[in-house]
């Protein structure tokens, strides 16, 4: 599930899942909030939350945190991303649980290497570790 209210960058990561992962199935909402809305109604939890930190309503770290207050939301891993690598934001997104922090690739080479990283993660093959990506797993 993605949570990004850039209608560009959720066309390129559809594109780049569609071209590495065929098999994922994602979901793309507009904000924190409705992000929310959607897994109060949700039978089936996601594999995986990529938040954007920057969104109007309810942004990434906001939700990221309201998530942790709800033992049901507070098992599913969460990936902060944003276009900036700010190291305050980085440290509040692994306070609050995140279990990594990506900067948003400037190419669409580097999308598809994280896209390919991100499908390794769900099909159980690896941890979201440190790439050449501003990447950074929290402790």
């Amino acid at each position: 599930m993605v949570a990004d209210d850039d209608l560009d960058d959720q066309l390129l990561l559809r594109e780049a899942f569609k071209q590495t992962c065929p098999h994922i199935q994602i979901v793309f909402v507009d904000d924190g909030e409705e992000l929310l809305e959607s897994l109060s109604v949700e039978r089936t939890l996601p594999g995986l939350i990529m938040l954007d930190v920057n969104m109007p309503r309810k942004g990434g770290l906001e939700t990221l945190e309201e998530m942790q207050t709800d033992p049901e939301l507070r098992g599913i891993p969460v990936m902060v991303y944003s276009t900036s690598d700010n190291k305050d934001t980085i440290s509040k997104a692994c306070q609050r649980g995140a279990v990594s922090f990506v900067q948003k690739p400037s190419t669409y080479d580097e999308l598809l290497r994280l896209t390919t990283r991100i499908g390794e993660f769900l099909r159980g093959a690896t941890l979201l570790p440190k790439i050449k990506l501003a990447f950074n797993a929290c402790p």
